[in-house]
């Protein structure tokens, strides 16, 4: 048998292997501009999270992203709006940190945390505080709901209705 690359085609027009295939064309119906400009948004939102990070996961606070949860002050209305039009638990999984992004107007008080971390970059300033909460053994995020659902104390509330949803519990 030859190799994949080398096979022929069975007919003109279908290829015996997916690898053979074109690329699929863009429909000019799905380019949605205003998506792209938010994601373009976003993208840079999290760049400025990943410099907030990086000081407490160098200084040995936390050994991964997940142990942190995101605080953002918008500087620009365009940035807010982006931000504003994502679910915060969203947000959160964009940014691979625990807890829903809570996004804020004034500088927050950092009295109760036992570490903080900032950053800015992206047409934000962005604040790194310990994630709330018990680590999840099925998602790994740090959330208030581990230990609340029935007969799964060890899982938080989104992973309880996946696995519900899977028939699980």
């Amino acid at each position: 048998s030859l190799p994949e690359s080398q096979r022929m085609k069975v007919n003109s027009e279908t290829p015996l292997s997916a690898v053979m295939l074109p690329w699929p064309q863009v429909k000019p119906e799905y380019m949605n501009p205003e998506l792209v400009r938010d994601f373009d948004v976003l993208l840079a939102v999290k760049e400025a999270v990943n410099q907030a990070l990086e000081e407490p996961r160098s200084n040995g606070r936390i050994g991964s992203s997940l142990e942190a949860q995101i605080l953002l002050k918008p500087e620009q209305p365009e940035v807010k709006a982006a931000l504003t039009n994502v679910d915060q638990d969203e947000l959160s999984v964009l940014f691979i940190t625990s807890s829903g992004v809570n996004i804020i107007d004034a500088e927050p008080d950092f009295s109760g945390e036992a570490w903080h971390a900032t950053a800015s970059g992206g047409g934000a300033f962005v604040y790194a505080i310990p994630a709330k909460g018990v680590k999840c053994i099925r998602c790994w995020r740090f959330e208030t709901t581990v230990g609340r659902m029935p007969g799964q104390p060890e899982i938080c509330e989104r992973c309880f209705q996946a696995v519900q949803v899977l028939g699980g519990c």
